[in-house]
């Protein structure tokens, strides 16, 4: 049987993201520290950041807790991020936000898990 695990805001460890300057991001689920195969972590980026074009290894749920900004996603095109906002990117399909008006605020569901 897993064993639960129960976090509350204060438990939460931010540490610097990997690929976005300036950006932050904490890891609340993870293969490493959990042995689970989803990945899920809140980030955190300041208005005005830049983000580069980027894919990944797995599908990537992205649900905006806060800001405002613009998502490139390839063959599908422009779209506004903004609080409430839903994306499911597939993997291997490059994506970016972009025009970070308002500091971002989202929480990331990764699948199978974020290497």
């Amino acid at each position: 049987m897993e064993n639960p695990k129960l976090l509350q805001k204060t438990d939460f460890i931010w540490k610097p993201h990997p690929m976005v300057k300036g950006a932050e991001s904490v890891f609340l689920l993870s293969k490493r520290e959990d042995d689970t195969e989803l990945t899920c972590m809140l980030v955190n980026i300041p208005a005005g950041s830049q983000v580069e074009e980027h894919t990944h290894e797995c599908d990537e749920i992205i649900y905006v807790l806060k800001g405002k900004a613009k998502l490139s996603v390839d063959g599908v095109g422009i779209v506004d991020m903004k609080t409430g906002s839903f994306f499911r990117i597939p993997r291997g399909l490059k994506h970016r936000p972009f025009d970070i008006e308002e500091s971002l605020e989202v929480w990331n569901v990764f699948y199978p898990y974020l290497v």
